[in-house]
């Protein structure tokens, strides 16, 4: 009863128990301890159970050491005691292991505000606290937010021209279709996901080899591109080999769970090492599909959940028993060549056994096969990582380890799944494809809820329930839980359309408010927390980088393909024994998106690391942001961004019109609305002065161009992506 093992179970739920009262169990609950039975069904007044929960006159309060249980858990507690005390009853079952229900719209007092039913919720509790929703932002900030949240990149300065002057009715609607069918937008969804999957280019530990997985990313940008349904989606990372007859795609898929670390270090025990990349397995799924801390049972019966040490290994079980592959992505035409080309290299080889040895034919033979073995590489395609399960009998087994050890085996165990949430689907098989089939089975309470939470928080920077990693007894209870489980049922009734939730979210009068408020307001809403004004923070590490490239004209938009390595200065990946060396794209291909620059985890690319990215070193649920003097060094100093300044300089200058028509340009492609008149002008007095600064060094300026004029106007470029509303969404 999750209730009690979040308060109770350090004293009554050891080896010992105090009191000799067992709460692990609900059998352990009806028994009581030494003082006799603590639940009277049918009477909670007699209940000693909840005397003690409620008054010290039989000694101090319970939970002893621990916060008092909040009434409303009491109530629950006392309601499912006084209906009886049933077996699977309602005990003050956790929230989020209850599957949801839609809720019923709720009723508000301005009933003209609410674009859709998302808006009722957010309204009712405005109203419940005397807020006020704010006015819709106007148009161009409400194209920026949009742009940014769906593709990662602002408008261009048509498209806002075409949203402000478009006035017919729908126009916001058709800007949301725009952008959802933007083949970006599953770039920019995919940057979320790849941070859950721990995607990086390199096996991290010290010996940080490369690797290549890179194929495992464009089936996320196309899938989500697609629409694939997220129960689909699911089941192909983590069992797409266990398909049948799975196509490449699938077999790509599969690769979700090879994104872990692989310790390639000399001494490392290999059966050891694998231990420790299906513990990590085990977590992540708990993290990503469920928001639940599976990892904290790898040691132990999790103190706050109702999952067990055991259990933990039930659950390890379904991924020990696989064997990680590489996945051949040549083209056809590429294996059919191999084929071709092995037969010729084979006919060869036999042909010159016989000649005399360095005599001119078997000289000429020596240069023919290597001939055809060069051409047989440049036939080699990509690779990519993945599973394929081993043939057995039964369910998958694995060994308890005692207190997480791996040198402590205990006990073997079949894989299973945790006793507290729904049954396994009728028919699902004994492996990974059933898990995959249980996560996402219309009666897990949990999956639906933590997606629809996790968008949410993209959007306005929190969550419905502020831990996207944690549904747990110790988070924080959902702001709006009647909107968490609204959106989950819409999503499951959608049939798991993730687009269809990015529509809602997008649509709602909630999402189209201005960021504008008051000292009162902030207040009453300090973090946000009931949505009162539409959302503002800084852009993430990616998005920061991408859209400076994009104001500058530069940005490679390119989709999917092998990791790059844009321009930094020597020495990045300097590290003893270690060969390996960044060196710089030279090719516009250096001016992708950040999406594609190439993550070595133990040497992060440093702008990212600046602006909040993690290593990917393991699941990351959410990003905090920081502010630090690094990031705005990064801005002024980064070769990407100096770049980024010297092709904005251009497109300024490039511009028909006077020095403060084009300095009006580029602010509007930097910030997506027009500057005030007071602004040009500051802006026009630093480009007179970099004029005279630059001309006083000398014509020659390095990277930021070619003459002095050339060189102000990228000073002046520096700027304007400096500047807050550049690396900020409002």
């Amino acid at each position: 009863m999750p209730v009690f093992r979040a308060s109770c179970v350090s004293c009554h739920g050891s080896e010992e128990p105090s009191g000799e009262l067992d709460l692990t169990t609900f059998e352990g609950l009806m028994k009581g301890g030494i003082t006799g039975p603590v639940v009277e069904p049918g009477d909670a007044d007699d209940s000693l159970l909840m005397r003690r929960m409620l008054s010290d006159d039989e000694g101090p309060i319970m939970p002893l050491g621990f916060p008092a249980i909040a009434a409303a858990k009491l109530d629950k507690i006392a309601a499912w005691i006084n209906a009886g005390a049933k077996k699977g009853g309602d005990s003050g079952v956790h929230w989020a292991y209850v599957p949801p229900l839609r809720p019923a719209t709720p009723e508000v007092k301005n009933a003209a505000w609410p674009a859709n039913p998302i808006d009722n919720f957010i309204l009712a509790k405005l109203e419940n606290n005397d807020l006020t929703p704010k006015p819709r932002a106007d148009r161009a900030k409400l194209l920026r937010r949009l742009s940014l949240d769906l593709t990662g990149l602002p408008p261009t300065i048509a498209e806002l021209d075409a949203f402000e002057s478009d006035d017919a009715k729908g126009a916001w609607s058709r800007a949301i279709e725009r952008l959802l069918a933007s083949p970006h937008f599953g770039e920019r969804q995919a940057l979320d996901w790849l941070d859950l999957a721990r995607y990086a280019d390199s096996n991290g530990y010290r010996h940080d080899h490369a690797r290549s997985i890179w194929a495992f990313r464009d089936y996320v940008i196309q899938s989500l591109n697609d629409d694939m349904p997220f129960d689909q989606f699911t089941i192909e990372q983590i069992a797409g080999d266990l398909l049948p007859d799975p196509t490449r795609d699938q077999l790509v898929a599969s690769g979700f769970h090879r994104n872990t670390m692989h310790n390639t270090e000399g001494g490392v025990d290999p059966d050891e090492a694998r231990w420790l990349t299906n513990v990590d397995r085990v977590a992540t799924t708990g993290l990503v599909w469920m928001a639940t801390t599976l990892g904290c049972a790898q040691c132990h019966d999790h103190k706050f959940e109702p999952i067990s040490h055991e259990e933990f290994f039930k659950l390890y079980a379904y991924f020990d028993d696989v064997d990680e592959v590489n996945i051949d992505l040549s083209s056809e035409d590429q294996i059919i060549q191999r084929k071709r080309l092995d037969k010729e290299i084979k006919a060869a080889q036999t042909a010159g056994k016989g000649l005399t040895k360095d005599s001119p034919e078997q000289k000429a033979s020596a240069a023919l096969i290597k001939q055809l073995q060069n051409e047989r590489k440049k036939q080699v395609g990509p690779t990519s990582l993945g599973f394929r399960e081993r043939k057995y009998k039964g369910a998958p087994k694995a060994q308890i380890r005692e207190k997480g050890s791996y040198l402590s085996p205990g006990e073997e165990v079949e894989a299973g799944i945790p006793e507290f949430l729904h049954d396994m689907p009728d028919g699902a098989p004994e492996n990974r494809l059933g898990l995959a089939q249980w996560l996402v089975a219309d009666d897990n309470p949990l999956v639906a809820r933590v997606v629809v939470n996790r968008i949410w928080e993209q959007y306005f920077g929190r969550g419905i329930v502020a831990s996207a990693g944690d549904f747990g007894t110790q988070a924080e209870p959902p702001s709006h839980p009647g909107l968490l489980d609204w959106l989950a049922v819409e999503l499951m009734d959608s049939g798991w359309s993730l687009k269809h939730i990015h529509r809602l979210i997008t649509s709602s009068a909630t999402y189209q408010q201005s960021s504008q408020t008051s000292r009162e307001d902030r207040e009453l809403d300090p973090d946000l927390g009931l949505y009162s004004r539409g959302p503002r923070h800084r852009l993430g590490a990616e998005v920061i980088r991408d859209a400076a490239l994009f104001s500058g004209g530069i940005l490679n938009l390119k989709i999917g393909g092998p990791s790059v390595k844009p321009k930094q200065p020597p020495g990045l990946w300097d590290a003893p024994n270690d060969s390996a060396r960044w060196v710089n794209t030279t090719s516009d291909e250096r001016l992708r998106r950040g999406l594609y620059v190439y993550r070595k985890r133990t040497s992060m690319y440093p702008s990212f690391t600046a602006f909040d990215a993690t290593s990917r070193e393991e699941c990351t649920t959410h990003r905090y942001r920081t502010n630090t003097p690094l990031q705005a060094m990064v801005l002024l100093n980064d070769p990407v961004y100096i770049e980024a300044a010297r092709a904005l300089g251009h497109r300024m200058t490039a511009r028909m019109g006077t020095d403060r028509d084009r300095i009006a340009y580029g602010f509007r492609l930097c910030t997506s609305r027009r500057p005030t008149g007071t602004e040009v002008d500051i802006l026009e007095k630093h480009l007179a002065s970099q004029l005279l600064k630059r001309s006083e060094i000398g014509a020659k300026n390095g990277d930021l161009g070619e003459t002095p004029k050339e060189a102000a106007w990228t000073m002046l470029g520096s700027a304007l992506l400096n500047l807050d509303e550049t690396i900020t969404k409002e």
